[in-house]
């Protein structure tokens, strides 16, 4: 048995609750990557604007953008005091109907997209690590 606050859990809960976590953090770091999105300028430099508005580093974005962290507590704010409209929406995913959200159809499209980043990002780190191999071999044989 796994105790989770007072009541104890079986460990199947415990792991239901687990993924049910994790689920709603994958959530919010697409609504908050979206938020950043609209908010920084599209193309090369957007870290950069994203650090000199919020005095966060670049890197931190980038890492949120690429699925390789979750938004600090310091950039949630940061975002929010741009977007303080959607801060309802960025936190729980709800608007409450104030249409203070994407559209569905926009929403879809944007997670879409995201979808095809991270496939083809882990292709070309596939690639990449392959073509680092084959590099590595070569040079070991001379």
């Amino acid at each position: 048995m796994v105790t989770i606050g007072n009541e104890p859990k079986s460990v199947s809960q415990a792991t239901e609750l687990k993924e049910r976590i994790f689920q709603k953090e994958d959530e919010l770091r697409n609504r908050f990557v979206y938020l950043a999105m609209d908010l920084a300028p599209q193309g090369r430099g957007a870290y950069k604007y994203l650090e000199e508005r919020t005095g966060i580093p670049s890197t931190r974005w980038k890492n949120v953008m690429l699925n390789r962290q979750m938004p600090t507590l310091a950039m949630l704010i940061s975002l929010m005091d741009y977007r303080r409209e959607y801060a309802e929406w960025l936190l729980t995913g709800d608007d409450s109907g104030k249409g203070r959200s994407p559209s569905p159809e926009i929403w879809e499209k944007f997670l879409k997209y995201r979808e095809w980043m991270q496939e083809n990002k882990s292709d070309i780190k596939e690639e990449r690590l392959k073509w680092e191999q084959a590099y590595e071999a070569n040079v070991h044989k001379n």
